[in-house]
């Protein structure tokens, strides 16, 4: 492994390891996905600020603009899986953000229905 890959993250700045066999991707810790997770659901509870989050996704992608969100429900960390049901949750609870939950695919909705209900809150 390399060092090198600078992250910030609230205004801190973060040094990220890079994993040669992950073709140059960056590796996040499970922390800093629940850090990222935590600040993203307390976003989403207010529904203007997630009307102008939708609107920047692609709505047009084949698994729907909330398969990055939904892929974390199969992470390694159960905190993380966590932290992606609630905020796919939240989303939910808003009528008119509601069908970019249900429009996911099958694969994600059953990911989803196996977390456990909960809150999760970034300490």
């Amino acid at each position: 492994m390399e060092a090198g890959l600078e992250t910030s993250v609230s205004g801190k700045h973060r040094t990220a390891s890079k994993d040669s066999n992950q073709e140059g991707r960056a590796h996040i810790s499970d922390k800093e996905m629940e850090h990222v997770f935590g600040g993203m659901l307390a976003f989403v509870a207010d529904e203007a600020r997630l009307e102008q989050l939708l609107s920047m996704l692609p709505a047009s992608s084949p698994l729907g603009c909330m398969a990055p969100i939904a892929g974390a429900l199969f992470h390694t960390s159960a905190s993380v899986r966590g932290f992606a049901a609630s905020i796919l949750r939240s989303i939910e609870d808003h009528k008119a953000a509601r069908p970019c939950v249900t429009g996911l695919n099958a694969f994600l909705l059953q990911g989803l229905a196996q977390q456990p209900p909960g809150t999760y809150a970034y300490a």
